[in-house]
């Protein structure tokens, strides 16, 4: 478990600092179009480490400046995920009863709606912009946080300090400030780990569609789509963005499991 969270760590941190400071060292940057090496295969002596796209931009660099847009859009999907999912699952947890019931079935029916087809329709109605998609991928990434913190709060619920609280007195705002969401923050930052890669996923999948961040901005998912359009004359425009997600996303995972792990172990 611990060579699993180090490891983790390592690789988030590599991936995270090449994605930041990366670019930065690179002559070119992600527009630059070098119209005499079109599609130039990965190399050393002319100066694209992992080749050139149809149009001579570099591919190392637009890899990982893609790489920094989906660290930036996963970290503010998961934090509102996050800040989603504690509010509603802590509320339906601590209330208990019809309240909690009725909590979860409105959530089994957001749950049940097609998502991208309302990301869709958001999208056309108020245009393609980081922010609103921030906002719809957290939103879906709640949903399962704010089941798992539900269970957790009605385990807590039942717990010998919480009932010793009731008997004293203290009602539902209280027990949800001092007693129930507090001790949920470890778990939630456990799943959090969790939540983040998944909304990277997402994310990753609507530009795959043409549903993310409009141009001059790029993403692994973006980047992604134009890796299949060059897919037999230049493959490694399509390998590069889909070894950093696919490392990416190993990462957060041995991250959230080696967390997870850990956690059950203290509990």
């Amino acid at each position: 478990m611990r060579i699993s969270l180090r490891g983790a760590i390592v690789l988030f941190v590599l991936l995270a600092l090449a994605s930041l400071v990366g670019p930065l060292l690179r002559p070119f940057d992600a527009w630059h179009n070098d119209w005499e090496l079109l599609q130039i295969a990965p190399g050393w002596a002319h100066g694209h480490w992992l080749g050139s796209d149809a149009i001579g931009r570099d591919v190392f660099v637009r890899t990982l400046l893609a790489g920094r847009v989906s660290l930036l859009l996963g970290f503010g999907a998961g934090l509102c995920a996050l800040v989603f999912g504690l509010a509603y699952g802590a509320l339906a947890g601590t209330l208990g009863g019809a309240s909690e019931r009725g909590m979860m079935r409105a959530l089994d029916v957001v749950s049940a709606l097609p998502f991208l087809l309302i990301v869709v329709l958001l999208l056309t109605l108020f245009g393609r912009s980081g922010v609103l998609l921030v906002l719809a991928v957290g939103a879906y990434a709640s949903i399962d946080l704010a089941r798992m913190l539900r269970a957790e709060a009605a385990r807590l619920r039942v717990l010998p300090f919480v009932q010793a609280a009731r008997a004293l007195g203290a009602g539902p705002w209280w027990l949800l400030t001092r007693h129930i969401a507090p001790n949920l923050l470890g778990f939630a930052f456990v799943y959090l780990s969790l939540a983040i890669p998944q909304a990277i996923l997402v994310e990753s999948f609507l530009s795959f569609l043409g549903l993310g961040l409009d141009e001059p901005a790029v993403s692994l998912g973006g980047l992604l789509a134009e890796g299949v359009q060059e897919l037999e004359v230049a493959p490694w425009v399509l390998l590069a963005p889909a070894t950093f997600l696919a490392l990416l996303l190993i990462a957060f995972t041995l991250l959230g499991d080696a967390l997870r792990a850990r956690r059950d172990l203290r509990a």
